[in-house]
């Protein structure tokens, strides 16, 4: 479980990624979209996505563990982005991110996993990759 949950943090990069190298950022969007899509239809680990499904207390070294393979797998993939000197690309997204105060910050995170939540639930009920 913790290597899928890697290798999925490791696609949440690559679709990052994607995001930063497109303009409009509409179509940035989109692929990062295609990304999610990919790993909701092969049944990776995205914490985001198992989140929601949390039931009870057996559940959180699960949780742990896919929270801690998606963090490892993004965090590897943006060293070596870093290393190849990708960062410029991500530098204007971290200083207006940085700007904003903490509590707003934190508000725009909970819709963020609201968002990526119903995305996510709506695929499962579906299977239509069309909700994504």
């Amino acid at each position: 479980m913790l290597l899928i949950s890697i290798f999925t943090g490791i696609l949440i990069g690559i679709a990052g990624l994607a995001y930063l190298f497109t303009t409009p950022a509409i179509l940035g969007s989109l692929l990062f979209s295609f990304g999610l899509s990919i790993i909701l239809v092969q049944n990776l680990y995205l914490y985001t996505g198992k989140i929601g499904k949390f039931k009870n207390k057996k559940d959180i070294p699960m949780m742990a563990t896919i929270l801690i393979g998606n963090f490892i797998g993004a965090y590897c993939f943006g060293i070596i982005l870093f290393l190849f000197g990708f960062s410029y690309l991500a530098i204007p997204i971290v200083i207006t991110k940085t700007s904003i105060p903490i509590l707003l910050s934190f508000f725009y995170s909970i819709c963020c996993g609201i968002i990526l939540e119903l995305a996510v639930s709506s695929y499962k009920e579906t299977n239509n990759i069309l909700l994504v």
